[in-house]
């Protein structure tokens, strides 16, 4: 991972088909982009729109442990890690966003290492990102997408 926010990590467990759990590691989205960047209520509703029709998308409950920078246990909170792919660029993007009770959400982290070094080079990442989230929805068939949330949930 980078140096540059290797202090910011969020540490996530997932549940795999073989019944093993991977740990996978995000950088912090405050440490990367300055800020907690907001996602609107709508991009929620295209997302779960494009989840139920588009056979490009999985979702999978195996988010079985979330674990802040600060070391706080996160797991019970309305979490969603996107698992992204772009078929076309071979680009891997995982993104780790908590909902609100207004139904907006919030980034909290990101990944791998090599999309965060990709951001790092890019003068306005926030729009980047932004427009990452959005391309993931309107152009799906070039994106595989896993929709991770946690096990608890019925």
């Amino acid at each position: 991972m980078s140096k540059k926010y290797s202090e910011k990590i969020w540490t996530i467990k997932v549940n795999s088909d073989s019944n093993s759990t991977n740990t996978i590691k995000l950088y912090d989205g405050k440490a990367v982009l300055g800020e907690y960047i907001q996602i609107r209520r709508n991009y929620f509703d295209d997302l779960i729109k494009e989840i139920k029709t588009n056979k490009k998308y999985s979702v999978g409950k195996s988010l079985k442990k979330v674990t802040s920078p600060g070391g706080e246990d996160w797991t019970e909170n309305p979490l969603i890690l996107l698992m992204a792919h772009n078929k076309e660029k071979d680009v891997p993007i995982w993104l780790l966003i908590k909902r609100e009770n207004n139904l907006n959400g919030y980034l909290l982290a990101i990944g791998p290492n090599v999309f965060c070094d990709y951001l790092a080079k890019e003068q306005e990442r926030i729009e980047e990102i932004r427009k990452f989230l959005e391309y993931m929805v309107i152009y799906s068939q070039k994106w595989i997408i896993s929709a991770i949330i946690p096990s608890f949930l019925e």
